[in-house]
């Protein structure tokens, strides 16, 4: 204990001294670094010492006008830094005592206690390790052989023949001493429970919650033997866990995997194919080995997949061509995830080869040696440049390197610069690449193919992982960005030319390194004559000739649709056609079909009212939360994407997602939509077209939304002017906040603009406008459904709402925000208009 005999005005505590008056810690003399707030927290809680010190009073004190996002990163920030300056732990605690979803208690002896006014801290969890659960689970199988073990012996020692007048006493004795035992024992298992179930579960919410699955996964792996049937476990297990189901031809490969990104780590066995078995959720990197075959890779699933199922081939090396990645397609028709191109047909894709790499300047120097440029035989298309068709020779005088010799645009003496061996070759034409390509006996890849091994679902992983920084060009594969087959540098470095064309120009693909981040998951379309520093190769290599068939290499139409340059229709015009999206608000017939109060977060009530349309009902999930007070501020919600192909809302877990409106008190109302779940009709998403089924889909899911509104404020315990809106990976809306004027704020998360045209009066762009509720949106750069520029930020400056009512926030990432990130941004907006929720003590 330190010394506190000439200290006024100070504690002490272990071999700390903390000075109240200036608020300073030391250890034997020395003061620590510790300030600000943290210093701050541990003042109330000594000055309370023995004494729960709730949250809200912490709030109060020490963060008074803070929003909710706001106090909780302030008190996690200064628990974390306290308990790491004490040496203390929240599993174990010494000074600082969690006590679940309530506060803190100071639990260390205090000698010299001067008074002190009251204070208070809130709920943190401190960092755990993986190893401290695993520690306690062999402790926990420790103690019950031990117990095994006296039992045996007491068993035993039973059956043997009386020796002694002590034996009546031994008798008695014994199963006192097994009775103490066993309640030793439950003891002891009761408290792991405690911890497993107060001071961990926390942790795995928190980094769930940061998208950190994999060491939630493996924290989550450590309790689930102490509380297995834990419903908030169960639920945290959903989220952060895939199935992956992987086989091998032949079978008996050796599977390992490994989180995405982390190179550095060592892979992670998984067994011998077939293997059926749970992986943390998150992008993972695959290897498959036998011996005698070559080592087959793969990353996936995409972020919004269910399980993960793989099939890798073990080719014999001898039949594996050099520098090639094999990709195999399902059974299933392949259909293209870019944007703009959705309108293309889904096709049938063989497997096929592909270079691991792109091509590089080493490799294209042989084509050049070899006479490349001086055998017409290998540039067998025709040669086309402003309408004018060229002769080989004409056509080969635009193909030069800077001093005029045949070679890519930057080289000098059909040679590139000293040193750069392994770097892509850049500064090639169309033709040239094609050229390389029948030379080498492969071909350029379709557009198809390229999309298949680059999987742009992937981007949010893919691309910060790539040289796509802008900063310099790089050798082939000196990244950890990595794609479909163990492929590398899909996105950026250089740019890569592919067969199919549109009107005179061919398209490229992949974004380069000096370009903006999000091209690789959008299309671009260049003069084939182009040879620009950043234009590359990759090859293919396909098993028949007939594996590249028409339907692969024919032309592909640009989108004539470009949203930046639309004009939204006058006012008058809109007003006629929202006459269309009107409905009486008549009878809703409630009916309440079940209640489920098992959580302990929310109450969830299924019910079901009368549609605006036709003889149907419309489902809906209503979420109330536990922790605040009615009238309740609601959200409603819209998922776009999985809702239409699932079959029953009953078995889905989209509502995960939006759990955190319940705990952050609020409640959420999910409807059940036409032609989704129950209720899917041949409407298979909500992508326009040009059909007036889907304009009607359009009118039908703004009118189940009306429906919903006239639920909510058919209930007493809900707040008529707090109805908000949600919507998710979806670009519908403009329509709900511009045909609903009961809501008074809007969230679109992962949105925008879509780039398919439907008619007039069920087109978001003319609705945009005339939405003037606040908007919050969130996106990611790189979202392969609604690039930045066409657009996301083409809907946030069409919408009305006036510039100091919306924002809009992106992050470095896909189609899948942190979702950490967004809790904050979308419960901070929240708050901002609605005020806290009354909160239920």
């Amino acid at each position: 204990m330190a010394d506190c005999s000439k200290a006024v005005g100070s504690m002490c505590f272990g071999p700390y001294e903390l000075l109240l008056d200036s608020e300073e810690l030391r250890k034997d003399g020395n003061r620590l670094k510790l300030s600000g707030q943290a210093i701050q927290v541990l003042v109330v809680l000594a000055n309370n010492r023995g004494k729960l010190v709730t949250r809200e009073e912490l709030q109060q004190r020490l963060w008074p006008g803070a929003t909710c996002g706001d106090f909780e990163h302030g008190l996690n920030a200064a628990v974390n830094r306290l308990r790491e300056t004490l040496g203390d732990s929240a599993t174990d605690p010494t000074y600082i005592e969690t006590v679940p979803r309530r506060g803190y208690r100071f639990i260390a002896r205090v000698d010299q206690v001067p008074n002190t006014t009251d204070s208070t801290v809130p709920n943190n969890t401190a960092e755990l390790h993986c190893q401290h659960a695993a520690n306690m689970r062999s402790d926990l199988a420790q103690s019950a052989d031990e117990l095994a073990t006296d039992l045996s012996r007491q068993s035993v020692a039973l059956t043997q023949p009386r020796t002694s007048r002590r034996t009546p006493i031994l008798v008695a004795v014994i199963p006192l001493c097994v009775a103490i035992g066993l309640m030793a024992w439950s003891t002891r298992r009761n408290a792991k429970v405690r911890w497993a179930r107060h001071d961990v579960l926390p942790e795995i919410v928190r980094l769930a919650d940061a998208d950190r699955f994999d060491d939630a996964y493996r924290l989550a792996q450590q309790v689930q033997p102490l509380i297995p049937d834990d419903p908030l476990l169960a639920e945290q297990m959903r989220g952060i866990s895939r199935r992956a189901i992987i086989e091998s031809d032949p079978a008996g490969g050796e599977i390992f995997y490994r989180p995405y990104g982390r190179s550095g780590e060592p892979w992670r066995p998984l067994g011998k194919a077939p293997v059926e078995s749970k992986v943390p959720r998150g992008l993972m990197h695959w290897k498959i080995e036998m011996a005698g075959r070559e080592t087959a890779e793969d990353v996936g699933p995409g972020p919004f997949a269910q399980e993960f199922r793989g099939q890798f081939t073990l080719f014999d090396p001898n039949h594996v061509p050099p520098g090639m990645v094999r990709i195999a397609s399902s059974d299933e028709p392949f259909h293209i995830f870019m944007p703009g191109l959705e309108h293309l047909p889904e096709v049938r894709l063989p497997d096929y080869w592909i270079d691991r790499h792109e091509v590089t300047n080493r490799s294209f120097k042989r084509f050049v040696d070899e006479g490349g440029y001086r055998r017409p035989e290998l540039w067998q298309e025709p040669f086309v440049k402003d309408g004018r068709p060229l002769t080989f020779e004409m056509a080969m005088a635009h193909f030069r390197d800077t001093t005029g010799r045949p070679g890519p645009a930057g080289w000098e003496m059909s040679t590139y610069p000293a040193g750069q061996d392994d770097y892509p070759v850049g500064g090639v034409s169309w033709y040239e690449a094609a050229a390389f390509a029948r030379w080498a006996g492969k071909s350029l890849p379709t557009i198809y193919h390229w999309a298949r091994a680059a999987d742009l679902r992937l981007s949010g992983d893919v691309v910060p992982a790539s040289n796509a920084d802008g900063k310099s060009l790089r050798a082939v594969g000196a990244t950890g960005g990595i794609t479909r087959g163990g492929t590398t540098d899909m996105a950026g470095n250089v740019k890569e030319w592919v067969s199919n064309s549109t009107g005179s120009k061919r398209y490229i693909l992949g974004g380069a390194w000096n370009e903006p981040v999000y091209m690789f998951t959008n299309w671009d379309v260049q003069s084939p004559f182009l040879r620009h520093p950043n234009s590359g190769i990759r090859c293919i290599k396909v098993d028949r000739p007939e594996d590249l068939s028409p339907a692969l290499t024919a032309i592909i139409h640009t989108p004539s649709r470009d949203v930046r340059n639309m004009k939204p229709v006058s006012s008058a015009v809109f007003e006629a056609w929202r006459s269309l999206y009107s409905f009486d608000h008549g009878n809703l017939k409630v009916q309440v079909e079940f209640v489920d109060d098992t959580s302990p977060d929310w109450r969830m009530e299924k019910v079901s009212y009368a549609a605006a349309y036709g003889d149907e009902r419309v489902i809906a999930y209503l979420f109330l939360p536990k922790n605040a007070e009615p009238p309740y501020q609601v959200m409603i919600g819209f998922s776009g994407g999985n809702i239409f192909y699932e079959h029953s809302s009953a078995t889905t877990t989209d509502f995960d997602r939006f759990n955190f409106i319940m705990r952050s008190g609020r409640a959420f109302l999910y409807p059940i939509y036409k032609s989704t779940f129950e209720r899917r009709d041949a409407t298979k998403d909500d992508t326009p077209n040009m059909t007036a089924a889907y304009r009607d889909h359009m009118i039908m899911w703004s009118k189940d939304f009306g429906r919903s509104v006239d639920y909510l404020e058919s209930r007493s315990d809900i707040a008529k002017d707090r109805i908000g809106y949600i919507g998710l990976s979806t670009g519908l809306a403009p329509v709900f906040l511009a045909t609903e004027p009961r809501l008074s704020l809007g969230v679109v998360y992962m949105g925008g603009f879509y780039l398919q045209p439907s008619l007039p009066e069920a087109d978001a762009v003319n609705f945009a406008p005339h939405v003037k509720t606040p908007v919050l949106m969130l996106n990611g750069r790189f979202d392969y459904f609604f690039p930045t520029a066409s657009s996301q930020e083409t809907l946030f400056e069409f919408f009305g709402t006036p510039p100091e009512h919306k924002r809009r926030v992106v992050y470095e990432a896909s189609h899948n925000i942190p979702r950490n990130e967004m809790i904050k941004e979308v419960v901070n907006w929240i708050e901002k208009y609605w005020g806290p929720p009354t909160p239920r003590y």
